[in-house]
């Protein structure tokens, strides 16, 4: 099984019409439960007082999730340092993320191996357009966040805000309290598309371990199809109930056969977070787009709770996750069924390995078909 790793962040504003402000969906991205306790043992140091669902705090609209999204540190070793590829595809004049990090302040004091200086780099927000640009939002202890455990007169952020307070068990038996923080983003380039999002922490240079509990655009625009980039090596780019892949496959075979290109089936779903990364991974990695392009035709195939393609997917060999990936030669004849695991690394895909097998099965290669 894969694992998928959450993040969720906020919406912060004032009271407008709901219409004007728009979740990004960071569930399939949670790797931590709000329910879970933060650290081993310590089931009490959790956020289970957090309210869920849609929420105003501090004038600000929220909607929390089940999970949020944790990032490792130099002292949090086991959670990831980046979780790329958050799928957006929106216009937005604003993002407003909410967020905290363990370790820096609270408790930790200066000497204290859990204590981070103000104005440290702890992580940052990339926000992909689809373009390909891509700006960068910092995170910087003491200006954006602090630690969500507080203690007396201890200060708050310079340019975040603190909009949620509470306690928990673990907590109080240290002498300290919980708080979250928001902070709000001015897109620049708000006639952009915002392509996806990558979450990172500097996970080995300092103790601080950022963590998100959601994000929300304001002012959001739908994508006209017109606008989302065309790359050619798809036949069919998206993911749909209702298509016919037997069909989808013949079409492809044709313009295979003219191209002189070996097809790539891809097996998955919307409801699939690593399906989502390799989608991103595949578009914005310029020498595995590259790749794909010079030696492939990409189709794909839906597997979901409502549509399994059963009759389609039964003349291939025995699928156990998803994404999957089955390698057709122009004729249309199985060369090899791919697992995508081992193309994996943390929480994305390798693109050393992920060319070394595009190259292994592009077209002309001397290795032998899979023997089923």
């Amino acid at each position: 099984m894969k694992r998928c790793f959450v993040v969720l962040f906020f919406v912060c504003a004032t009271a407008r019409a709901a219409d004007e402000f728009v979740p990004v969906d960071l569930q399939p991205f949670g790797n931590h439960k709000l329910t879970e306790g933060f650290g081993n043992g310590l089931e009490t140091n959790n956020l289970a007082s957090l309210p869920s669902g849609d929420q105003k705090l501090g004038g600000c609209k929220f909607r929390i999730g089940e999970k949020l999204i944790q990032l490792g540190s130099s002292v949090i070793k086991d959670p990831p340092e980046i979780v790329p590829g958050i799928q957006v595809g929106r216009k937005a004049g604003k993002l407003h993320f909410l967020h905290a990090t363990q370790y820096g302040g609270g408790p930790n004091t200066k000497g204290n191996e859990g204590y981070v200086d103000d104005d440290t780099l702890i992580g940052e927000y990339r926000i992909n357009f689809a373009d390909r640009s891509a700006l960068i939002i910092p995170i910087v202890y003491g200006q954006d966040v602090r630690d969500w455990f507080y203690v007396d007169n201890e200060g708050e952020p310079a340019r975040g805000k603190v909009v949620w307070k509470g306690e928990n068990d673990y907590a109080k038996s240290v002498d300290a309290k919980i708080r979250l923080y928001t902070y709000t983003w001015e897109n620049p380039w708000p006639e952009k598309v915002i392509d996806t999002i990558d979450y990172s922490s500097k996970k080995q240079e300092t103790p601080a371990a950022p963590f998100c509990i959601a994000i929300t655009l304001e002012n959001p625009q739908p994508v006209a199809a017109a606008e989302k980039p065309k790359l050619d090596f798809y036949t069919v780019d998206h993911y749909d109930d209702a298509r016919n892949p037997a069909d989808d496959l013949k079409e492809t075979i044709v313009r295979a056969k003219t191209e002189k290109k070996n097809i790539l089936v891809q097996v998955g779903g919307d409801w699939c977070g690593w399906c989502k990364l390799m989608s991103n991974f595949i578009e914005t990695n310029e020498a595995v787009r590259n790749q794909i392009s010079a030696n492939y035709l990409l189709m794909k195939v839906t597997w979901d709770s409502k549509q399994q393609n059963e009759a389609f997917l039964s003349q291939y060999p025995k699928i156990s996750g998803y994404p999957h990936l089955f390698v057709l030669n122009s004729e249309g004849k199985l060369l090899h069924s791919q697992a995508t695991s081992p193309l994996e690394e943390g929480h994305g895909y390798n693109e050393k390995i992920y060319l070394e097998f595009l190259d292994r099965w592009k077209p002309g290669s001397k290795v032998e078909p899979d023997k089923n």
